[in-house]
């Protein structure tokens, strides 16, 4: 498998670490896994659409100008990713979430 391939995989395993540990999630275990596979769907479509965008871009690796870009722009990912990197991810079922409450008023009675 090519390396810039196996990088693509780290930066998308990133994502989903920052993705998930920014998500608000309720106790509720149906709606828990119901948002985690939404979630995990999205990433992966990224990540598919990501690697035929590599593949088209670097036609399958034998353009090593553009592989190079690629790399250098994977790279520069990762690194503003920095954070995601522990393999260890809590999910802080206890989150409030930060909707607004609204005041909801009668209608004047005439």
């Amino acid at each position: 498998m090519n390396n810039c391939i196996l990088t693509l995989l780290k930066l998308y395993a990133r994502k989903l670490k920052k993705k998930l540990s920014e998500t608000k999630f309720r106790s509720n275990p149906d709606k828990i896994k119901e948002k985690y596979d939404r979630i995990f769907d999205k990433m992966y479509k990224e990540l598919n659409y990501y690697q035929d965008l590599y593949d088209k871009e670097t036609d399958f690796s034998r353009d090593e100008v553009r592989q190079k870009e690629w790399k250098e722009k994977v790279a520069r990912e990762l690194e503003e990713l920095e954070e995601y990197t522990n393999p260890e991810l809590v999910i802080d079922l206890n989150k409030k979430s930060k909707r607004k409450k609204r005041e909801v008023t009668a209608p004047d009675s005439k």
